[in-house]
């Protein structure tokens, strides 16, 4: 007999993503780490794969800036608080690795 989805809900747990990229380890010596959920809501998911399919990198961007959060879960760039350009890029850019990765396994 099948399961039924409502069983197999859960929720997201935080993910660690290190940032190792040239920049971030120019800019700060070391390797950073970032914390993505595990899972994405139903409106996530559509939300990633129409910002993934436009090809617009400020799309992707807006979808995973409120994404990367710190270990308890608090959104790293809601306050104001900036880094540096190129290291957003790799931020940005790993999380979203991650993220397409969840995606193509859902």
């Amino acid at each position: 007999m099948a399961k039924e989805l409502k069983g197999l809900l859960d929720k997201p747990k935080l993910v660690p993503i290190e940032v190792d990229g040239e920049s971030t380890m120019a800019a700060y010596g070391e390797i950073v780490t970032v914390y993505v959920k595990s899972r994405l809501s139903i409106k996530e998911f559509f939300e990633l794969g129409k910002a993934a399919s436009t090809g617009d990198d400020e799309t992707l961007f807006a979808f995973v800036q409120p994404m990367v959060v710190d270990k308890d879960g608090k959104p790293l760039f809601s306050n104001g608080d900036e880094a540096d350009p190129k290291v957003i890029v790799e931020v940005v850019t790993k999380v979203a690795e991650y993220l397409m990765g969840v995606v193509g396994k859902q």
